[in-house]
Formats: C-alpha cells, sequence, structure tokens
C-alpha cells in the first residue's frame, strides 16, 4: 500500500495568516515555517534562509510560499522533496490571483506602491507613510545635526518621487483587516500619492494549497532539480540540478 506523502509550508510570513485560515481545521501538512518578510531586504540573504529551511525539511513535498523576489528562488533546489510552487514575481500575483491580473495591474499603474492587509500586519514598520517617517527622522537625529539629519532622510525617500499611486488590495474572504484600507488611505495621502483600490482573488492560493492540480499556474520542481529565473512571460522553470 502506497504511504500518503508528507508535506510542509515554507512560506514569507505575509501568507501566514491567509493559509492557516484556508487550512482551517482539515490542515494536511506535517509542519508550517514562516520566514519574515525582513529577509526581503536582502535577496541572498533570503536565498540562503530558504535553502537552509529546505535542507532541513524531512517532508516528501514542501509547498513554497515565494515568488522569484528579487531573485531570491534562483538557484534554489531540493534533494529530499519536490517542490510545488507558484511562479510569480512577487507575492502581489499571489494577492490578484493570476499572473494576467497582475499583468493588466502593473501596465496600468507600473509606478505603484501596493498595500495589503498582511503586508500591514507584518511589516508596518517598513511601509512608506508618517508614521516611519517620523520614527526615522528620530532616529536620524539621534545621530547627527537637525540640518544633516534631514539631509540623508530626503536622500533616503528619494525613490519616493517614482511612485504615483498607493494600491490597496484585499481578499474578502481571507485575511480580512478592519483598519487596513485606512492605513493604506492615509499612506497615500501623506505620500501625495493617488489611492487606488483593486479586489483581491485567493483562487490561485487556493489551487497551489488545497489541489494537487499541475497546471500552468503552478511549477512542481522534482527531486535533484533547481529552480531558474526563466527571464520569460514563465517567470520561473526547472531543471537538473548538477551538483
Amino acid at each position: 500500500m502506497n504511504s500518503v506523502p508528507s508535506k510542509t509550508i515554507i512560506s514569507c510570513a505575509v501568507l501566514k495568516t491567509a493559509i492557516e485560515q484556508m487550512l482551517g481545521e482539515s490542515d494536511h501538512f506535517s509542519h508550517h515555517l514562516y520566514l519574515p518578510i525582513s529577509l526581503h531586504n536582502n535577496p541572498d540573504n533570503l536565498r540562503n534562509s530558504i535553502q537552509k529551511a529546505i535542507n532541513k525539511n524531512r517532508s516528501d513535498i514542501i509547498y513554497l510560499g515565494y515568488g522569484l523576489c528579487g531573485n531570491a528562488l534562483d538557484g534554489i533546489h531540493s534533494g529530499k522533496a519536490s517542490l510545488r510552487l507558484i511562479p510569480a514575481h512577487d507575492c502581489i500575483t499571489f494577492f490578484l490571483g493570476s499572473r494576467e491580473n497582475y499583468q493588466s495591474a502593473h501596465q496600468k499603474y507600473p509606478d505603484a506602491y501596493w498595500y495589503s492587509p498582511s503586508l500591514i500586519r507584518h511589516n508596518e514598520e517598513n511601509l512608506p507613510g508618517e508614521k516611519q517617517d517620523y520614527t526615522r527622522k528620530m532616529a536620524l537625529l539621534a545621530q547627527y545635526d537637525k540640518a544633516s539629519a534631514e539631509k540623508v532622510f530626503e536622500a533616503e525617500i528619494s525613490w519616493r518621487k517614482n511612485y504615483h499611486y498607493a494600491i490597496y488590495t484585499e481578499w474578502k474572504d481571507l485575511d480580512t483587516c478592519k483598519n487596513c484600507r485606512q492605513f493604506a488611505q492615509k499612506a497615500a495621502e501623506w505620500l501625495h500619492w493617488d489611492f487606488i483600490e483593486i479586489k483581491g482573488n485567493s483562487e490561485l492560493l487556493r489551487k497551489w494549497l488545497l489541489t494537487e492540480d499541475d497546471t500552468p499556474e503552478l511549477l512542481t520542481v522534482p527531486l535533484e532539480h533547481i529552480i531558474l529565473n526563466s527571464n520569460d512571460e514563465s517567470i520561473l522553470r526547472a531543471a537538473p540540478h548538477s551538483k
């Protein structure tokens, strides 16, 4: 008799609430590991952390809750388990429900900064807005005189000039948040960005987590294979791993 393969989730913390709500009492995963969002600040550190978590795994299948994320998945491999993931540039695709929805939004609003309940809940201190600016200014004033602190601060936020929209997206059936929309609206006002709301869609996350479907929307990386940046619309691909 064939045994049921054991399954583990290794994911960014941004998906934690949605995953646990979606699984509910029918959780068939032997282990969940959620890595801090702050690891995205250095893709090499993120890649190393994901690889270490995979190397410690003892399950047959790892559900990997990451997109390409600054090339962090490029080079990830496993000799003990197959990997199941959503080929995507980042978690915005997960929030919107498909690569097509992501591409449509990105084409219409290429200069947009994204907010969602999970991003706000797990990463509020790093999201641009009034609170972050105040905290950073106080930290700089503790190191420099007022003029120098202001100069450093202006240099640090110069990237914001490239953005003109704050987009808020939320799944209506998962990971809802009473005050998150207001948080994003206030951030948009503070930053002088136009506020846009785009309805989220959890269908892609459900396919990844709750089915075993083999579709173009999902990628299965077999044993002894490596994840590579495909440099095309498929985003990620699997290739034999030559050690």
